[in-house]
């Protein structure tokens, strides 16, 4: 009778040990949906109640688009949905948190259009009647959704703002004709007026934007110069010219504390269609319409290059002083030229095509209260000094 009651003992014990908290808590995961970037981390947050030690397994059910480790931290792999799923080990009471990937473009917009400054002095052109007209490059910035104006200047975290130059017409009185305007986007072959032109072959066609100016050869070779060699000399852009004249491009960028990168540009044919009025700041122009695409550079933390451990003299790799470890850019093999990590390609579109018209005179005053801005937008990259601080992984 001893016998079988201490088998008896022995059995509750056994199941109260593996199935009794187990059985008796419950489990609160947030968030309940989760949006990540490629290559970003996030960290799914379990509450127990009542609160006791257990141990949790995590499984993703698509690691081709987004692991999880034993803590709860997600990490992006590639562009897609997937969900993570959460228990107590022991339990069949099963929790889920939604994951999608995102690209690093797909939650940028734009809200405005902000003429800059004129480039260059005006010139006339005659249209297809004979009429001649005025017409003067302006430097334009496309304005993303975290860019704001704070106190008479421009403000706000990071983001992608797009740099553009077209010929738009100017008057006596130096108004400029934007709103309601059609920018088409080109390649450089298309946006220069035709060589019968005498004198006038490398002028572009009002209200056009070059596509496609980069040269990532000449990129990859300056910035080895720089990085790899030591040339800090002020012409080393000019040796190694990466953009095209008239050129549009984007940034990656902070209003607040002026950090700047090239982030990739525009690529193939598009289209932007101006507003007829200025937002409620009276800065920037209105947007009615934009369909168009960008190459934007891979790692862009790290100006756009392939990684490789960065090494001592023994071999091991090498971590800062917060212990993380260091990567250089990459080189082309046997070539004194850093290697560009692979583009990806994204397609932004905003709003109905509107009927192209005449564009309408614009006050200059209008553009002019932020000159300051202006030559902050403007200014050289400030190239990093320091390789492991901006290539740490």
């Amino acid at each position: 009778m001893k016998k079988i009651a201490l088998f008896l003992l022995a059995v509750v014990t056994l199941f109260t040990a593996c199935n009794g908290p187990v059985a008796n808590v419950s489990i609160t995961v947030k968030p309940a949906t989760m949006q990540l970037k490629v290559g970003e981390t996030k960290r799914i947050s379990v509450s127990v109640e009542p609160a006791t030690e257990v141990e949790f397994e995590w499984k993703s059910l698509n690691e081709s688009v987004a692991t999880v480790d034993n803590k709860g931290i997600v990490t992006g792999v590639a562009v897609g949905e997937t969900t993570i799923e959460v228990n107590v080990k022991g339990s069949d009471d099963v929790k889920t948190v939604s994951v999608a990937v995102i690209g690093e473009l797909d939650n940028v917009s734009y809200y405005g259009v902000y003429p800059m400054e004129a480039k260059g002095d005006p010139y006339r052109l005659k249209d297809q009647d004979g009429n001649e007209e005025n017409y003067c490059v302006y430097s334009f910035l496309m304005v993303p959704s975290n860019f704001y104006v704070a106190n008479g200047r421009f403000a706000g975290s990071w983001d992608y703002p797009i740099f553009f130059d077209t010929p738009v017409s100017v008057d006596e009185e130096g108004r400029i004709g934007v709103f309601g305007a059609t920018i088409s986007l080109l390649g450089a072959d298309n946006a220069f007026l035709p060589a019968e032109n005498p004198g006038e072959e490398d002028l572009m066609i009002p209200y056009c934007v070059l596509t496609d100016g980069f040269s990532q050869d000449n990129y990859e070779k300056m910035y080895y110069q720089y990085l790899y060699l030591g040339d800090e000399s002020e012409d080393l852009y000019s040796r190694y010219p990466y953009y095209a004249d008239y050129s549009s491009i984007m940034y990656y960028m902070s209003m607040d504390d002026g950090g700047q990168y090239d982030a990739g540009y525009p690529t193939g044919e598009g289209i932007i269609q101006f507003g007829e009025t200025t937002d409620e700041s009276g800065y920037f122009l209105t947007i009615a319409h934009y369909d168009f695409k960008v190459k934007l550079f891979g790692n862009i933390n790290s100006l756009g290059f392939e990684l490789t451990p960065a090494l001592d003299e023994n071999g091991d790799q090498m971590v800062n002083e917060e212990g993380e470890e260091l990567y250089y850019p990459a080189t082309r093999e046997g070539e004194e030229a850093c290697k560009m990590a692979p583009m990806s390609e994204h397609h932004f579109t905003f709003g109905e095509p509107v009927q192209a018209q005449a564009p309408r005179m614009a006050e200059s005053s209008i553009f002019n209260k932020m000159s300051d801005v202006n030559r902050m937008m403007f200014k050289a990259i400030t190239y990093k000094k320091d390789i492991a601080n901006m290539v740490r992984k």
